[in-house]
């Protein structure tokens, strides 16, 4: 869905759009014919403790009056002693000129990076009212910059933060060849100067300016003068070009997270409204790299209803690897998402390891603000920024996200870049300016991955680079429908173990979400009831061994030629049982049972729901009547559909039950009618399930008792019907058996008083089987424990309802508890699986 985007692009954000190779951040590139640059931080190794500052720990260096070599710092004659540190320009870091005086902006300079130049008459006022005796005034003059032959504009940038009080004013001026100098910048309490009398905050300064014919050099000069107790003027990335010095976007602030614990990190990257194809045509060699060394899957969403091709559904299922049906998030309104039930992965494995360190960037405010957030609790470093311009704050996301890469130590992050997503709205998903937006994310994630590469223990640790996306986006631009262009989404993971090259049909964006926990070494849990899985499991369903037998259509002319999606062939060990089914009539890929895929399906018939069909992987079975249907009407002469699919035979000899577990995506017709069905050993098909209402994006589990002596089970499933109907999909078919066993299903205790002042207590168990089922005639043994003593052991025989009580002797009403503890269960043919009780011990207090 499409959010609010400021469509004037300024020099700010066409210099943020430009900006920087493949790696190279963009608020540290250099423009085009760069003279010279200057950024201080040549004196780290020089910066000493504090001298006056008594705030400031003795251990933490960061201020020095020695300039770089050429540069000089000059003091207005008779300008007051004050605080040693700032008397004049200085040299300092963050940490140091925070330390001095919080609270005054002062870290708010975030152009600012490791050593910068600060004239603080502020601070340097604090001791002995220097102010009082005369003002501050000092002058930072820069080496002679040579200019090259014949160069008639010479270009000046740097990074200044300024605030402005009382008479203090400031002036930026140059020379050449040593001649006089020219105020080319003015701050001051006037409205006629540069700044109109007010505060400049981590402002970025570009300017041109005239170079006399002949010159050879240009000497730059920044003054703070006329100030007493005023404030400050601080500067950094000082930069002389032959060419406009283009204005990078602020850096962003990024807090200090924890320091990580584990060798394997996580990187994901989200790319709104990314289309796959894009990415293959179009200049992204990062992209490419990642997809060529590491694997890289295509796949589909859903539509409506379920939730449409939107952000807020993409995002959430990406993250929180689960379907719309269960987060809820339906479209970009979030209604009521269902986050505190189904977690996103950051959060999930803070759960598992709260040592693990996280962090998570993004400049769409519903991923990260607000009180229902996409990301939630889990991420211990946030930057998440309100809708503004999305190409300058893409820019931005990338170098903070950089930083934090390669300064911190993360152990998972979750970067998410807009721009693709607001060209696909404007130009769409075929114009040249969404192709430029895909070539700058790659340039983008290039940053990233170089972040990576720059870590001082990058060689130590193992990476899982992820990228993907949440919906596509169509030619003319758009997204929220039905169509192939918006339902394509793709999920690109690159990391050791993971093979080079591989490209699966069957992987999910719900997938995304256990990739990343499973990297990060946190156990899932099957209670959390994810959708996806791991992208690097193997699959094993019999189904995909058909795709490379998928064929082109024949009678189904809206599905474009060339599109390989259907075949009447089956897995080995499998069958169609089309006896019933006129095979001479209907369209040619659903005479009854097809394998196909969600590509070639749903082009078939789209808007009906076939979408939504999402717990499939890969290829499928679909019996489909309507479109069977659609070739001739078949049903108007009386013909029926009926196909049978069955499956391989299962080994349940010794076994007491097994349980048939399936994908299924089945919406219900007039007179269709859907049933699951088992033989044993090619005996009569016993009936174990029937649809009756739709059941779409559904997974069916069904126990069924083994006869004793079976050995073979097959599955069956029916679906007849005509043309009035639906259909039915079927896919990733799993039978597990169980051997007969028993064990305590439940164990509760009750009191009663009496004889006398003695009272009793009762033990009442429930014995179950394999699958839950009560068990009648089962002999329970346990002991009742009375203070450290074994009192006397019991037993009972279990009812109908798996059930039987025991009671203790008397027991004095000196004793405040009675324990009873189930020892053994005896059955014939069903041995005792304590490793399977519920509970073996039950405490009975006095009544």
């Amino acid at each position: 869905m499409r959010r609010t985007r400021w469509r004037v692009l300024t020099t700010l954000a066409v210099a943020a759009a430009c900006a920087g190779g493949v790696g190279i951040p963009a608020a540290a590139a250099p423009a085009g014919g760069m003279i010279a640059t200057e950024n201080f931080d040549s004196l780290e190794s020089t910066l000493g403790s504090r001298v006056d500052e008594t705030g400031i720990p003795p251990e933490v260096k960061g201020f020095t009056h020695t300039p770089p070599a050429g540069w000089s710092v000059q003091l207005a004659p008779g300008m007051p002693q004050g605080v040693t540190e700032w008397q004049g320009w200085s040299f300092t870091t963050m940490p140091f000129w925070k330390g001095a005086e919080a609270g005054q902006d002062r870290e708010n300079f975030t152009r600012a990076d490791k050593v910068f130049a600060v004239a603080d008459p502020d601070e340097w006022d604090d001791k002995g009212s220097p102010s009082a005796k005369g003002n501050f005034d000092s002058t930072l003059v820069s080496k002679p910059f040579d200019i090259p032959a014949g160069l008639t504009k010479a270009y000046l940038g740097f990074a200044s933060h300024y605030r402005q009080d009382g008479p203090q004013k400031a002036t930026v001026s140059v020379s050449f060849d040593g001649g006089q100098d020219k105020v080319v910048r003015s701050y001051g309490p006037d409205a006629g100067s540069d700044n109109q009398g007010k505060d400049l905050e981590n402002d970025f300064v570009s300017l041109g300016v005239d170079v006399p014919a002949g010159a050879k050099n240009m000497t730059v000069k920044w003054r703070l003068f006329d100030a007493g107790n005023n404030w400050y003027w601080a500067i950094d990335d000082v930069r002389v070009a032959s060419q406009a010095i283009p204005v990078d976007p602020p850096p962003l602030n990024v807090p200090q997270g924890p320091n990580g614990v584990s060798k394997d990190k996580v990187l994901l990257i989200g790319l709104d409204g990314a289309r796959w194809d894009k990415i293959l045509s179009s200049d992204t060699p990062n992209l490419k790299r990642l997809i060529n060394t590491g694997l890289f899957g295509t796949n589909a969403l859903y539509a409506q209803p379920m939730a449409a091709t939107s952000s807020g559904p993409g995002w959430s299922t990406m993250t929180h690897g689960v379907w719309p049906d269960k987060h809820n998030v339906r479209d970009n309104s979030f209604a009521d998402p269902k986050f505190a039930k189904y977690p996103d992965f950051l959060t999930l494995a803070k759960r598992a390891n709260p040592n693990l360190s996280t962090g998570f960037f993004s400049d769409w405010a519903p991923i990260g603000l607000g009180d229902k957030p996409v990301i939630g609790s889990g991420a211990d470093v946030r930057v998440a920024l309100q809708d503004a311009n999305y190409t300058v704050q893409d820019q931005q996301i990338a170098n903070a996200a950089a930083k934090y890469l390669t300064e911190q130590n993360p152990d998972a992050a979750f970067v998410y870049f807009a721009d693709i997503d607001e060209w696909g709205h404007d130009k769409g998903g075929a114009s040249p300016e969404y192709k430029k937006a895909v070539e700058t994310a790659d340039r983008q994630i290039g940053q990233l991955l170089d972040a990576i590469q720059a870590r001082k223990t990058a060689k130590d640790e193992n990476w899982l680079v992820m990228v993907s996306a949440d919906h596509g986006h169509t030619d003319k631009g758009g997204h929220g429908g039905s169509s192939p262009e918006e339902r394509g989404d793709f999920v690109i993971a690159n990391g050791k173990g993971v093979p080079a090259g591989a490209k699966p049909t069957t992987t999910r964006l719900v997938d995304v979400a256990p990739t990343a926990l499973r990297h990060l070494g946190v156990t899932i849990d099957p209670a959390w009831g994810l959708d996806g899985r791991p992208v690097t499991d193997a699959d094993p369903d019999p189904f995909e061994t058909l795709t490379p037998k998928l064929k082109e259509r024949q009678d189904e002319k809206g599905i474009p030629a060339g599109i390989k999606g259907y075949t009447q062939e089956t897995p080995a060990g499998w069958s169609i049982d089309n006896a019933k089914q006129p095979m001479d009539v209907g369209t040619t890929e659903w005479r009854g049972w097809s394998f196909t895929t969600d590509d070639f399906w749903t082009r078939a018939g789209r808007d009906q729901s076939r979408e939504l069909n999402v717990r499939e992987r890969g290829a499928f079975a679909v019996a489909d009547p309507q479109r069977w249907n659609a070739t001739g009407n078949p049903s108007g002469s009386g013909k029926k559909f009926d196909s049978t699919l069955v499956s391989q035979g299962y080994n349940v000899s010794g076994k007491a039950s097994a349980t048939v577990d399936f994908a299924s995506h089945y919406r219900a017709g007039t007179t269709q009618q859907g049933t699951v069905l088992v033989s044993f050993d090619g005996k009569a098909d016993q009936q174990v399930y029937t649809y009756t209402k739709d059941e779409l994006a559904a997974r069916r589990s069904l126990v069924v008792p083994v006869p004793s002596g079976a050995r073979s089970m097959k599955v069956k499933f029916r679906l007849t019907g005509t043309g009035g109907d639906w259909y039915w999909a079927v896919d990733d078919l799993r039978v597990t058996t169980k051997a007969p066993s028993t064990h305590v299903g439940a164990l509760t205790g009750t009191a009663s008083k009496g004889p006398g002042t003695k009272w009793t207590g009762t033990a009442t168990t429930q014995i179950v089987d394999q699958d839950g089922k009560p068990v009648k005639g089962a002999v329970v043994y346990g002991d009742w424990i009375t203070g450290s003593l074994v009192t006397l052991p019991g037993f009972c025989v279990t009812n109908t309802e798996g059930t039987c009580s025991v009671t203790s002797t008397p027991v004095n009403n000196q004793r405040t508890t009675v324990i009873f503890v189930a020892k053994a269960v005896f059955v014939w043919g069903k041995p005792y699986q304590p490793g399977d009780n519920a509970v073996t011990t039950v405490n009975i207090n006095r009544p």
